[in-house]
């Protein structure tokens, strides 16, 4: 077992939908990595909100950054379709969050949450749910390059397996949150992008059958190997 990673989400309901930050922890588990994990997390919220001190969850935010100089990983997960809609607002956000992290955490790496394309998102934009995905995961990229950050693909993992699993239900009834399928294999991605461990060699499967917790990690490891 490795030297403990301790590692902070935050996001909205992307993140917080069947608590991905726990399944990121028993999987991690699962492939005996020690892992310590935290969440701040507020439904439709904007990383603008979580970088504002003004705002209570801002303040939540800046509390933990101010209390602990531990982190080794914060995740930043934006407001699903914002990187689409207000580019600008999402980049001085990260930018923002990027530059308390750097001034409280001693080495800590930061990565975005980049998030997937979803039927109403989609049909308001005119393009497809696959081409939508592909809309966020250029600016995540941009973003990440302009700031120094990195990029975690959960999107891009969606938009395979919505594709090449039609069998596996990624969405919630609402069709925009993850099921706990989708919740899985967003952790999946995050696991083995932050971790650097092949989710295949974890033993967790949590409420998901053996087969589709199987298919599920090799698609999330397919995504991070690129």
């Amino acid at each position: 077992m490795r030297q403990r990673t301790k590692v902070l989400f935050i996001g909205n309901s992307f993140t917080f939908y069947s608590d991905i930050p726990d399944i990121f922890r028993k999987l991690a588990d699962g492939a005996k990595e020690s892992v310590a994990v935290e969440s701040v997390t507020k439904g439709a919220y904007t990383l603008s909100k979580f970088a504002d001190s003004a705002d209570a969850f801002g303040k939540i935010v800046d509390d933990k950054l101010r209390s602990s100089d531990d982190y080794d990983v914060v995740i930043l997960q934006e407001q699903s379709m914002r990187p689409l809609g207000d580019y600008d607002g999402f980049w001085t956000a990260v930018k923002s969050l990027k530059d308390k992290i750097e001034n409280t955490q001693k080495n800590c790496r930061i990565y975005l949450y980049s998030t997937w394309g979803y039927a109403a998102g989609a049909d308001s934009l005119g393009v497809t749910v696959v081409q939508m995905e592909q809309c966020l995961t250029d600016a995540y990229n941009s973003v990440a390059a302009e700031t120094g950050t990195k990029v975690c693909y959960v999107g891009k993992a969606f938009s395979s397996a919505y594709v090449e699993h039609t069998e596996i239900d990624l969405y919630y009834t609402d069709a925009k949150h993850p099921s706990y399928a989708g919740a899985f294999l967003s952790a999946c991605v995050h696991a083995a992008t932050v971790l650097g461990i092949n989710p295949c060699d974890s033993a967790f499967a949590g409420e998901l059958d053996e087969q589709t917790a199987s298919v599920l990690k090799q698609i999330a490891l397919s995504a991070v190997a690129g």
